[in-house]
């Protein structure tokens, strides 16, 4: 459960991957986050069919943030370390999927970093990615809205409360209908605040 950023993309091959990496450094140390670069060149713009296990691009660290991948495999695709581990070797429709679709959790980080996110994936996406597809579970990418960003931050933070204090202090009873058992896990949240 979160807050999601997921996107998906490839590098544009009339551009450079060293600018690429240059800007995203840019708004890395602009923003005061950690960063990483792993190759800066690839060895070709004629990107392959396959891959190799070479990783292309940068990470970027904001506080209370998962990492932000802005990685390419040697086809071009986005991608990053944990999706090329996980699911590289496999051939299964699926994993094929998931090893080009990244995603980052901004709930813990606040709004402000989901915003500075959002802001950097955009401006770099329109100048360097193709077919670029962000899905934002906060709404913000596509209506630039702070306050139902942070609304629907507050409600999913909420959700999380729900599911600790069930995890952590209401116990089902055997032969409780779903109907009580989540009245009282309510009633507890609520005296609980």
């Amino acid at each position: 459960m979160g807050l999601g950023i997921l996107y998906s993309g490839r590098f544009n091959p009339d551009t450079s991957l060293p600018q690429f990496i240059a800007e995203v450094e840019a708004f890395a140390t602009a923003f005061g986050w950690k960063q990483r670069v792993y190759e800066h060149d690839f060895p070709s713009l004629q990107f392959p069919n396959g891959y190799s296990e070479t990783i292309y691009g940068i990470v970027v660290m904001p506080p209370n943030c998962d990492p932000v991948f802005l990685c390419f495999l040697s086809n071009g695709r986005l991608s990053s370390p944990l999706h090329l581990e996980s699911f590289g070797d496999s051939r299964e429709v699926i994993h094929q999927e998931y090893l080009y679709l990244l995603s980052v959790s901004t709930l813990l980080a606040g709004v402000d970093v989901h915003i500075k996110v959002v802001k950097m994936l955009k401006a770099i996406g329109n100048k360097y990615l193709l077919d670029f597809d962000v899905k934002d579970e906060g709404g913000y990418w596509d209506t630039e809205n702070e306050e139902y960003l942070a609304a629907t931050m507050l409600q999913q933070r909420q959700k999380m409360e729900l599911v600790t204090c069930s995890r952590n202090g209401s116990t089902y009873f055997w032969g409780e209908s779903i109907r009580l058992y989540l009245s009282r896990v309510m009633r507890d949240l609520i005296y609980k605040q």
